[in-house]
């Protein structure tokens, strides 16, 4: 579980870099919703990319999934048609960048459920493969990032530097990462699956 109050949130990004933040409320209604545009919104417009703030475990996101309100990793390789069944690769719809910022989403397979392997994998490798570069940040550990309805100055500091210094100054991932640490003093690095390496324009 994530130790914040703030409803979660969401932001879709297109591939031009440009996209909008929505709260979910804490409804079954609003997580189904969510759940449709990912399906809906982004099969159209490959590889899109997404960051999340709230809730979050090694299976599930939101606060009460067992409630339907959030959501399990299975319902979502589901949804997106995503992960490895009885050893083979099933990526449907695979996102470019995602980024799920809520305890412990680095511990199960969340990546899969994005279309994103849960590894490293080589800007190379995914040349020889004609597909493009992916990547997924997450947190193995339980996060203390928010109080009330807002962020903690650190986390919210490490989250803006981190998008910035990457949208902005053409750096790496793990670059971006390391500097947004660096400048908080404040947080382990996140793990990270597919290509640490890309930049902001994932698609190239």
């Amino acid at each position: 579980a994530l130790d914040v109050q703030a409803p979660p949130v969401y932001s879709l990004i297109g591939s031009d870099g440009i996209g909008s933040t929505v709260q979910i409320d804490d409804t079954q209604t609003s997580w189904n919703s969510w759940q449709n545009i990912l399906v809906n919104g982004l099969s159209s417009q490959r590889p899109g990319a997404m960051f999340y703030f709230g809730h979050g475990a090694d299976v599930a996101l939101g606060p009460d999934p067992n409630a339907h309100v959030g959501v399990f990793t299975d319902q979502m390789e589901n949804f997106l048609i995503n992960g490895i069944t009885t050893g083979v690769t099933n990526f449907f719809t695979p996102f470019g960048f995602v980024f799920l910022d809520g305890c412990y989403t680095a511990n199960g397979d969340w990546s899969l459920a994005y279309g994103i392997e849960r590894r490293r994998v080589t800007a190379n490798e995914y040349t020889q493969r004609n597909v493009p570069r992916k990547a997924f940040v997450g947190w193995t550990t339980k996060k203390y990032v928010g109080v009330g309805d807002s962020f903690t100055k650190a986390h919210s500091d490490f989250v803006t530097i981190m998008f910035n210094n990457w949208s902005a100054n053409g750096v790496t991932l793990t670059t971006a990462i390391n500097q947004a640490i660096a400048a908080t003093h404040s947080f382990l690095a996140p793990d990270i699956f597919g290509d640490d390496t890309i930049i902001w324009d994932w698609t190239q």
